[in-house]
């Protein structure tokens, strides 16, 4: 994609979606403002992995639909894509789904903000990430020690990464937040699915 993706409107989506009440006509704005970022997350949305397969016809109607979370979660992974992750880029979109399906499963997070903070787990300081994703990176280690706002998802991301490195710790962390050890073989199966399918409407452009 060549790096058309400024990492400031990506950092600005996720600070909306942190709102209780987001501005959804900003958001509208933002996305509809780089095409590269609009074009894929319209593609992602408006595909199985949303649920939505033809309902989403332009960035307006994935606002509404989707809902600006979602939509910072979507751009997220348009971002990690277009700055050439390469190879390191599956396994991004492997923990953030992974983050994501423990976040779904334990029902104590949003399963979007726990993508996003699983697919930016890592990124450089100069992508700008909000204070919230920094927050993530620097308790991965501790995870308990994080603040009590962004604890959850600092939490799944911890397990999701401990769990793909195999680590004994990643079954703790994800039984601590309420998955039960004879589900996670279908949590990494459907993160591994998602991911790969995430891959490939990422990649679709380039």
């Amino acid at each position: 994609m060549g790096e058309a993706v400024d990492p400031r409107a990506v950092a600005e989506l996720l600070e909306l979606a942190e709102q209780p009440h987001a501005r959804l006509d900003r958001v509208m704005e933002l996305v509809s403002a780089c095409p590269p970022l609009a074009a894929g997350v319209v593609r992602i949305g408006n595909s199985d992995l949303c649920g939505m397969p033809g309902r989403i016809s332009g960035v307006r109607r994935a606002v509404l639909i989707l809902g600006p979370a979602r939509v910072a979660a979507l751009a997220s992974t348009v971002l990690v894509a277009d700055r050439g992750a390469g190879t390191a880029l599956p396994r991004r979109l492997l923990v953030g789904t992974l983050a994501e399906e423990i976040a779904q499963s334990a029902e104590i997070e949003s399963p979007a903000r726990a993508l996003a903070a699983g697919v930016l787990h890592d990124s450089p300081p100069e992508w700008g990430l909000p204070h919230a994703l920094r927050e993530v990176a620097a308790h991965l280690g501790e995870p308990l020690r994080a603040p009590d706002h962004i604890r959850a998802r600092t939490c799944t991301v911890a397990a999701a990464l401990r769990l793909l490195e195999q680590d004994p710790t990643g079954e703790t962390g994800a039984l601590q937040l309420g998955v039960l050890p004879a589900d996670l073989p279908a949590l990494r199966l459907a993160a591994e699915r998602g991911a790969k399918e995430l891959e490939r409407l990422l990649l679709l452009d380039s």
